[in-house]
């Protein structure tokens, strides 16, 4: 029990460094997405009535990994942005550019976020009733395993790098 307090405060004490960063790095419109997220972690499980106990656990889940991650997560980085300045500046290889082939995927998120959801799930679709966070989710794991091998590709050619 005290490995697991000790790892909550480590874990507390890193996100909340996290946030003061990005807070200092993006204005105080990040801090409504901290504290929102923040809510929802405490609401999920620990509250005196937990959502999930009152089955409002995957209202909670869609927020989080929804409007909150996928919208604070552009607030407050710009992924494709910020990749294309690192390449620029010679922060990132060029071979990070790779991450160009998660575009359509964004593209299709972007898409789906600005219509509403349907009321039942579509035939085949896995995963009901979170509607928004799975396309968004598909997009991040794209872009997050294309810039790995972007960067990774870049470790065995480090001579490439643009400055």
């Amino acid at each position: 029990m005290r490995l697991l307090a000790t790892g909550l405060v480590v874990l507390g004490g890193l996100a909340l460094g996290i946030a003061a960063y990005l807070i200092a790095l993006r204005g105080w419109g990040a801090v409504a997405f901290a504290a929102i997220g923040w809510l929802l972690l405490y609401a999920y499980d620990a509250a005196p009535r937990a959502l999930k106990e009152l089955g409002l656990g995957e209202v909670a889940a869609f927020a989080v990994w929804g409007p909150l991650m996928i919208g604070g997560g552009y607030y407050v980085i710009a992924m494709y942005a910020v990749t294309a300045v690192a390449i620029a500046v010679g922060a990132m290889t060029p071979f990070t550019v790779v991450v160009l082939v998660a575009g359509p995927r964004a593209l299709r998120a972007l898409r789906v976020m600005s219509r509403p959801a349907p009321d039942v799930a579509p035939p085949g679709y896995v995963g009901w009733p979170p509607w928004y966070h799975r396309v968004c989710l598909v997009h991040n794991r794209a872009f997050g395993w294309l810039l790995l091998a972007g960067l990774a590709i870049g470790s065995i050619w480090p001579a490439t790098r643009i400055g």
